[in-house]
């Protein structure tokens, strides 16, 4: 029977780059968007000089939420991987690895639209608005995705329970 290679060193060096590439080059460019251009904030893009210090530092750390969580997302991939080179594949470490991307991947598609939300509130406490700017739109995509990955997560801890007991009554 012929066997399936599941790792592949390039896209373990991928995602060893990705985790940290990811979060960091979105953090950036959202902290540069926020401080001296025209971040898009809650009801539409914004001037960011008349924006308060304390509101565009708000922005950036709630912000910054989301590509931290995808960033844990792909270290969890990228140990996932690791494990896989080590022909680890229906084990318990690889199971929880797999249910905890999909977690991360459901906190993910949360922790935007949740950022967005409490950016909106702190625009209005902070600029004094006369509206609160709530957006909110939920991608329903990741989280289908999300439930998905805790879904095979589960799949593949039953698989290795049956496993395990087909080792000990053999």
């Amino acid at each position: 029977m012929p066997t399936v290679q599941i790792y592949s060193r390039r896209l373990s060096l991928v995602t060893a780059v990705l985790q940290w590439l990811v979060p960091l080059a979105w953090i950036a460019i959202a902290t540069v968007a926020t401080m001296h251009g025209d971040p898009e904030l809650p009801g539409g893009p914004a001037d960011a000089s008349q924006l308060q210090l304390s509101s565009k530092i708000a922005f950036v750390l709630l912000t910054s939420i989301a590509p931290l969580l995808l960033g844990l997302m792909l270290r969890e991939l990228h140990q996932l991987l690791l494990l896989y080179a080590g022909g680890e594949v229906f084990t318990a470490p690889a199971v929880v690895r797999i249910h905890r991307m999909g977690v991360l991947l459901v906190a993910y598609s949360l922790a935007d639209q949740v950022a967005f939300l409490a950016a909106g509130l702190v625009l209005y406490f902070t600029e004094r608005l006369t509206e609160v700017p709530l957006v909110y739109q939920l991608h329903l995509g990741e989280l289908f995705v999300g439930l998905v990955v805790i879904l095979l997560g589960r799949i593949m801890g039953m698989a290795c329970r049956m496993q395990d007991e087909l080792s000990l009554t053999v």
